[in-house]
């Protein structure tokens, strides 16, 4: 029988399955869409992908056949293979179906869709971090942030306003360094998320060798100044305090996204509310 696996499943395969789990694999069951189709001697490669990844897979169709028009959805039926070179596996056809004939005019580019799927690993990246915290999530704005910590403690909302998203975060009994603190966390976790499940993605939006800066924010200790402290060579991350009328902001290889802090100091309720711009952390990962 035919295990029915994805692009995606396929390189994950090929990169870190072992030799059992290989072995195991006879005919896999595979459907996308034709990407590119070649002749090479008494074959046809194509190459197919199906959106669960940037890359495509190589497939070697049946002798004889034709080449598929570019943007076709196929079935494929097949033997997986390897070519012994550290780029090589493809998928060795025994049948090819047609479904649909597609719209090629209907791909979208490597960077947009390279975009679209950090900003997706972004986001979940958030609901993760938050989760993992104890946060409970809430479906609009925390206007009510004092009531909504006293019947959950933590909360967190993340909502679109004027073509932009945001993140919104209140914590009962915390104050500007527990902000700091919660904040700097969810970055790195965030950073370490996307690089780790984006690699493609980010390799292929990379730009004067931004990959590697941020992996060096995960090993480095952010600073913490006051705004009059600021000038000549920033680090890649910082703290700035009074910025923009926030009580702390939090800045990226320059640029601030975190712009809010309210920590009330006296009152009915103890919490810190903070706001951050998930569009801007999106601009620090890759160039928008």
């Amino acid at each position: 029988m035919a295990i029915e696996i994805t692009v995606r499943e396929l390189f994950d395969l090929f990169r870190s399955g072992s030799d059992m789990e290989k072995d195991q694999i006879d005919t896999v069951f595979l459907q996308g869409w034709i990407r590119t189709c070649r002749q090479e001697d008494d074959f046809v490669i194509a190459e197919i992908s199906d959106g669960t990844c940037l890359g495509t897979a190589c497939v070697r169709l049946p002798k004889g056949s034709i080449c598929p028009k570019t943007g076709a959805a196929v079935s494929v039926v097949g033997q997986y293979c390897e070519t012994g070179k550290d780029s090589g596996f493809f998928v060795d056809a025994s049948e090819v179906t047609c479904e649909a004939q597609g719209r090629p005019e209907l791909f979208a580019g490597e960077r947009e869709v390279s975009r679209r799927r950090i900003r997706s690993s972004l986001f979940m990246a958030v609901h993760e971090f938050f989760q993992s915290q104890g946060f409970m999530l809430y479906d609009s704005l925390l206007e009510n942030a004092g009531i909504l910590t006293m019947n959950f403690r933590d909360v967190y909302a993340v909502l679109p306003e004027d073509d932009r998203w945001y993140l919104q975060t209140a914590m009962a009994f915390a104050d500007e360094d527990d902000g700091m603190d919660l904040l700097e966390d969810l970055v790195r976790f965030c950073v370490s998320y996307v690089l780790e499940n984006c690699p493609a993605e980010m390799q292929c939006l990379d730009r004067d060798g931004r990959r590697q800066r941020l992996k060096r924010l995960l090993e480095t200790e952010i600073e913490r100044k006051q705004a009059d402290e600021a000038g000549g060579d920033q680090p890649l991350m910082t703290w700035q305090r009074q910025v923009n009328g926030a009580r702390f902001a939090l800045q990226l290889e320059g640029r601030s996204f975190a712009g809010t802090c309210i920590s009330p100091e006296a009152g009915e309720y103890a919490y810190t509310l903070i706001t951050l711009s998930l569009d801007d952390l999106l601009a620090c990962l890759y160039d928008a």
